[in-house]
């Protein structure tokens, strides 16, 4: 299941918070940029999946959800933003939010899921690894 791999490496990027737990620090936060207007049943399993790996939402965790409804427009200042706010992982779902995250983030780590294929779109060069 492709969220599997979204998790892991949301966890991943995660993980180094978990290590420095002698400092308190505010809680991560994970950026889920989504077209539709709601979670549906695919993302209610992504944040099943982070659930079961450790992070409890507001517990451990921020997860900050925008659901764009169709809002395209709106893709590269939502992005923009969370690259600003230095959160820790954005998950950008569907071409649109992969795309825009491509254009406009410069700091933050980016999982994207639900784009077909990532080399005809664009978004990446080669599926190759570097």
């Amino acid at each position: 299941m492709r969220w599997i791999g979204l998790v892991l490496t949301a966890a991943l990027v995660l993980s180094p918070l978990a290590v420095d737990a002698q400092q308190p620090a505010k809680m991560p936060t994970v950026a889920v940029v989504s077209p539709g207007a709601g979670p549906g049943p695919l993302l209610e399993v992504f944040y099943r999946a982070l659930r079961e790996a450790g992070y409890i939402e507001d517990k451990n965790i921020v997860v900050a959800r925008h659901y764009m409804s169709g809002r395209e427009d709106q893709y590269d200042q939502v992005m923009t933003q969370l690259d600003r706010q230095k959160v820790v992982v954005i998950a950008a779902i569907g071409p649109p939010a992969a795309l825009a995250a491509r254009r406009t983030v410069k700091s933050v780590p980016v999982v994207f899921s639900g784009v077909g294929d990532p080399v005809v779109i664009g978004l990446v060069k080669s599926l190759a690894a570097t």
